[in-house]
This record gives C-alpha cells, structure tokens and sequence, in this order.
C-alpha cells in the first residue's frame, strides 16, 4: 500500500501573502470589487426604483427576480461546452462580466417603465451567470494548487462582500440625496473601471 501523502499546511495569512503578489489575481479581484460596487445598486435599490420611482408593484418585482434567476440557467448549462468550442479567452469572459455589472443598473436607472425594469434584470445571466462559472477557471488557472482555498476565499470576501457591503452602504446614503435611478446611473462608473482592468 501506499504511504498517505502529507501535505504542508498552508495559514491564511501565508496564502494572503503570496496571492498579494499574483498580478493577474490582484488586478482581477480588485476589478470585481469595483464591479460589485456598481452591482450592488441593481441588486439593492431595484425594488424602490421599480414600486417608489416607476410605480411598479410587488408582482412585477416578483416576476423581475424570477426571469433574472431563470435567465441565468443556460449559460450555467453551456458555459463549459461554449468556451471550449470556441476557445473564449477567460480574461474577456471575466470583464464581460463586470462590465454587464455595470450595465445592469446603468439601464436599470435610465429605464421608464417597471416593464422595462423587468426586462433589464435578464442581464443577470451574462453578469452573474458568467462570473459563478468563470471564475473558477481563472482561480485554477492563476492561483498555485495549495493556495486554491484562499484564492477562492478572498474572491468571495472581497471581490463579492466587501464590494457589496460598500456599494450598499455609500448608495444608501447618495439614494437619499439624488434617488435610487440617479444613484445607479452614477455607480456604474465604477463596473465600467473594473471592467477595463480586468481586460488590460
């Protein structure tokens, strides 16, 4: 029989330390964060945008969060089989994502009626969709085999949590003063960066 392989342990702080120093790692983390910034306003301020702003009603929101999860399904399902036929680079993949964070409530600011608010939320599929199944690629294909936990951890902290938290909070205080539809519009910017990044 074989003897049990023993592997080195490896801290958080140790994990930290050397994705600090992955270029690619950082400059795309730090790009979804941004884009999560902008994300934030979509996800959070929908509903005042859609029955405060527009007149929309519970139903209509109710369908709005149904077609944006029902949407996200096929590119779920053909995510893998798609990239591999025709070979889409994951740096494009990744800020195709981010800017369609960006897009998202950009649109959904500039939009007059809760009809097209619905439509809108689609976009969720070439957002959301594409970075759950993405960025597991480009975890495994920049980060080092014993660090795949932390570079997943801190993705999800930072690049998803943290961008969240701080969009939430500073679009909570800008809606107050300009309103949910500007707020978005504004907070796109900060996608459209990410974006860029990512790409560059």
């Amino acid at each position: 029989t074989l003897a049990p392989r023993t592997r080195k342990t490896v801290t958080l702080s140790r994990g930290f330390s050397v994705l600090c120093r992955n270029r690619v790692y950082c400059l795309t983390l730090l790009g979804f964060f941004l884009a999560n910034i902008s994300s934030a306003q979509g996800d959070s301020f929908l509903s005042v945008r859609m029955i405060n702003e527009l007149g929309g009603t519970e139903a209509d929101m109710g369908l709005a969060f149904f077609l944006a999860a029902l949407s996200e399904v096929p590119v779920l399902v053909l995510y893998q089989t798609t990239r591999r036929r025709f070979r889409i680079s994951l740096r494009y993949l990744m800020s195709l994502s981010a800017f369609v964070y960006a897009l998202k409530p950009l649109l959904l600011g500039l939009a007059g009626s809760p009809t097209t608010l619905i439509m809108i939320s689609m976009l969720n599929s070439l957002g959301f969709g594409i970075y759950v199944t993405a960025v597991v690629d480009f975890i495994l294909e920049t980060v080092d085999e014993q660090y795949l936990s932390t570079g997943q951890l801190l993705f999800s902290a930072i690049g998803m949590g943290l961008g969240a938290m701080i969009g939430n909070a500073f679009g909570g205080i800008t809606a107050d003063r300009i309103g949910a539809g500007n707020t978005m519009i504004c907070f796109s910017i900060f996608g459209i960066i990410g974006s860029l990044i990512i790409l560059f």
